[in-house]
């Protein structure tokens, strides 16, 4: 983590000027983590282009705040950061996380390879999913 993840992490903060990144999500009640949310470019891509990703805690499954976290960052990306679009990914299997994108307004716009490195992952074998969502059309939600 201290040597390959936190600097590569840190290296990406820089590189948008803090204006993109990881986001650490805590409950309000107690202030446990329960995951993280993260909204950016890709790496050699344009900055009005970028991924929405989340990672929760299981305990934290259910309750909203994936949907909750995206629809935050898709209102900061389209109203304070002149995104003209945004992505999600997730393996074709991941009925909850695509239900969550749906939620959100993004639209599914085709399959997409597995990484090699997400290949022992339950479901990897069925391929993966991308949708995706642009100013024009969260405009209109």
């Amino acid at each position: 983590m201290r040597e390959l993840v936190m600097p590569a992490i840190v290296a990406e903060y820089r590189r948008w000027h803090g204006e993109f990144g990881l986001f650490a999500v805590h409950e309000k009640d107690g202030g446990a983590f329960i995951g993280w949310f993260s909204l950016w470019p890709e790496s050699e891509g344009p900055r009005e282009d970028a991924e929405l990703g989340y990672r929760l805690r299981k305990a934290a499954w259910g309750r909203g705040y994936a949907t909750e976290g995206s629809l935050a960052l898709l209102h900061k990306g389209f109203t304070e950061l002149g995104m003209r679009s945004v992505w999600a990914e997730t393996l074709a299997v991941n009925s909850r996380s695509r239900r969550v994108m749906e939620k959100t307004g993004l639209t599914l716009t085709g399959e997409i390879p597995v990484p090699e490195d997400m290949q022992v992952i339950y479901g990897a074998d069925q391929g993966g999913v991308r949708y995706g969502i642009t100013r024009e059309q969260w405009q209109q939600r």
